[in-house]
């Protein structure tokens, strides 16, 4: 069971490694598409821009237990969607090629239950409980990242620590 904890902005390679698991990923999609009103919206960027999508199964210690889709402005990222990201970390890559480094992220964690073709590729029955969770990562400018991702319910759960204000 991974339990997540309240932390800095990193990649999921560096969150799982620093629980003790060895992180790892499966693409199943890395190409350029148009993007939505929703996804525009949350890159500041117009509707019908060309952006990159990378679709991702994330492992832990090789046990799938998340869904990953990033999208990212293409005009930003030149060639990304010919990066090989199986087992690499999308963050460290993208300060590797393109000297990128996020100072911030917004996340919104929801639960709800997993959908037949995320099911499959989680290797769980489908309407299994699980978490949804919208990020989107900023550079000192803008966001430069808007993914969705479906964690498995039970290999994945978030602690908080909280304190009284005074």
């Amino acid at each position: 069971m991974v339990t997540a904890r309240v932390r800095g902005l990193g990649s999921f390679s560096h969150e799982m490694a620093s629980l003790g698991y060895e992180p790892g990923a499966k693409v199943f999609g890395n190409q350029i598409e148009l993007a939505s009103t929703e996804i525009a919206e949350a890159l500041r960027i117009s509707p019908g821009d060309q952006i990159v999508v990378i679709r991702r199964v994330r492992l832990a210690d090789s046990a799938p237990i998340g869904r990953q889709t990033a999208r990212l402005p293409a005009a930003r990222f030149p060639g990304l969607e010919q990066a090989d990201l199986t087992d690499r970390s999308l963050y460290g890559y993208l300060e590797e090629r393109y000297g990128l480094v996020l100072q911030e992220a917004e996340e919104l964690f929801m639960v709800g239950s997993i959908g037949a073709a995320d099911a499959k590729l989680l290797e769980v029955a489908p309407q299994t409980p699980g978490f949804r969770v919208e990020r989107v990562a900023f550079d000192s400018e803008r966001p430069v990242e808007f993914v969705t991702s479906i964690f498995r319910g039970d290999h994945y759960r978030v602690r908080l620590a909280l304190r009284r204000d005074r």
